[in-house]
């Protein structure tokens, strides 16, 4: 392998080279691993979606073409594949989606017929299957609960009340502590997403109906939610979104009106969410994706306007130590020679 240095931003690595290296190096994988199909509808496929790891087994939505898309769980035996409830009766489906371990219980959305999509919840029993809340009570109309994020022994999500919009909604698990936290868009719709845990404090992206869709935190109270910062100021959004926890911070991409869709990272105060580096110092953006952590390194795709979309890397900074601006750093081409 001929490795040709130049000075540049950000450490790049060619998926062919120096990455595949490093993967073939570093895993290792079972001598007699075994592929199994689990054939849930013979038809035309089952659509497994949300799979998602709860009290030592799998659960899932998946449609076996006689009762429509529906919860299923898995300890992963052939015999043990079931559908864990018939929760819309009949062929039609009761759409479970957004499911969320929390608390040694499952919460996700849900239509049973009678209450639209709504919170559900479960043990993982049928029995221990149910609604939780019914947050706009209608047999036409739905809260539609989404987005859903474990933070500080609490639930959050975004749902629709038909009063509010829209907004931020917490739960503790029952009836009676599922409420609005906090009206982000007092003249729409808020639409909180992205929620991302850092520490003590919960991201996420939201519009306050003034300054666009941008960067928010909350604390888990009313009077800690707050706009962080308007990245791209003035009614335009800045629109964050890829948000990643990494080294104690986070980091996503945006958007502003003078330098494009970049990688930003925060510590959490205003004067520390700032853009790290202009990767495409040109009138385009670079345009940062697929932000995924592995190790001390976070890794990411962008355009440099010159390159093309390439693999990126950041190496990590001290733990917890704020994000600041990253200078040019040396560009480390790879070629393999055959």
């Amino acid at each position: 392998m001929k490795l040709l240095m130049k000075q540049q931003l950000l450490n790049r690595y060619l998926l062919h080279g120096l990455l595949g290296a490093w993967l073939a190096t570093t895993l290792a994988f079972p001598a007699q691993a075994s592929l199994t199909m689990f054939n849930l509808n013979a038809n035309e496929g089952s659509f497994p979606s949300y799979l998602t790891p709860f009290k030592d087994k799998l659960y899932f939505t998946a449609n076996d073409g006689s009762n429509g898309t529906e919860l299923w769980v898995s300890d992963n035996t052939t015999a043990s594949i079931t559908m864990l409830k018939d929760i819309r009766l009949g062929d039609l489906s009761s759409f479970p989606f957004h499911l969320t371990a929390f608390n040694d219980r499952l919460y996700f959305q849900a239509n049973d017929g009678n209450h639209s999509e709504e919170l559900w919840v479960s043990d993982g029993t049928a029995a221990g299957t149910t609604i939780l809340v019914d947050i706009m009570p209608s047999e036409n109309e739905s809260s539609s609960p989404s987005h859903l994020a474990a933070f500080n022994n609490k639930l959050y999500f975004a749902a629709n009340d038909d009063t509010h919009g829209t907004e931020l909604w917490v739960s503790d698990g029952t009836a009676a502590g599922t409420t609005l936290l906090s009206d982000l868009n007092p003249i729409g719709d808020g639409y909180p997403s992205k929620f991302t845990v850092v520490n003590e404090t919960l991201y996420f992206s939201a519009s306050d109906g003034r300054n666009g869709y941008e960067l928010w935190v909350s604390d888990g109270t009313a009077a800690g939610t707050t706009m962080l910062k308007d990245v791209n100021s003035g009614v335009g959004s800045g629109s964050p979104s890829q948000l990643t926890a990494f080294n104690g911070m986070l980091y996503f991409s945006a958007f502003d009106k003078s330098n494009g869709r970049e990688l930003w990272g925060s510590d959490g105060t205003t004067a520390g969410t700032m853009m790290l580096n202009d990767i495409n110092s040109a009138e385009a953006s670079s345009r940062p994706e697929y932000l995924t952590v592995v190790s001390d390194t976070l890794y990411f795709r962008a355009n440099d306007g010159i390159n093309g979309y390439e693999l990126w890397a950041l190496g990590a900074l001290q733990p917890n130590q704020a994000p600041v601006p990253v200078p040019a750093a040396t560009e480390v081409i790879a070629q393999t020679t055959h």
